[in-house]
């Protein structure tokens, strides 16, 4: 049984269906972020994925579902990514749902349930050059700058940067954030 996080806006919890995880699967490429653009993968090792383990597996990953609590919808979903004593999170919000805090919320839950469960030093984020947004809502988050990759990505036409930000273990236990988030 896993614990459910929530936030004022959102709740990060597991993939409850194998429909939910058909429109996580399809929604890469049917409503990509704009400027990351479609992700391909195979849908039918997606398949497989939930049918082992739901999405969450420490090694290859976990998948949650991120729900909008006013209307209990599914508004995308959060992947986290190991990497020794360190996690890599991002999220992928549906249409509707994004640019309304959604996703800084959810990862603000994600470190909650990583620093809370495992023995991480660091939880690391990456987004592209100009994707303002995003940048915002790390920050939100209590994430810092700590890089960039030039012209790594290709979007909307041009290769632009990746910028990398990180939050640690001592930082994250002077976020505010963690006190008011309920767990159930």
């Amino acid at each position: 049984m896993y614990t459910t996080y929530t936030g004022e806006q959102v709740r990060i919890r597991p993939v409850a269906s194998e429909a939910e995880w058909a429109r996580i699967t399809a929604s890469s490429l049917e409503d990509p972020p704009g400027l990351w653009g479609p992700w391909h993968g195979a849908s039918a090792m997606q398949v497989q994925r939930f049918a082992a383990n739901g999405g969450l597996d420490l090694e290859q990953g976990l998948t949650w579902a991120i729900e909008e609590l006013a209307g209990n919808s599914m508004a995308g979903y959060l992947n986290l990514h190991s990497d020794l004593l360190s996690y890599w999170t991002g999220t992928h919000l549906f249409g509707a749902w994004r640019r309304r805090g959604f996703g800084s919320e959810a990862k603000r839950l994600a470190a909650c349930f990583l620093f809370e469960n495992l023995p991480l030093d660091t939880l690391y984020a990456v987004t592209l050059e100009g994707h303002t947004a995003a940048i915002r809502g790390l920050e939100r988050c209590g994430m810092r700058y700590i890089g960039l990759k030039p012209a790594a990505h290709f979007s909307c036409g041009r290769h632009v940067a990746k910028l990398f930000y990180a939050i640690s273990r001592r930082d994250w236990l002077s976020m505010d954030y963690r006190h008011v988030v309920a767990r159930s």
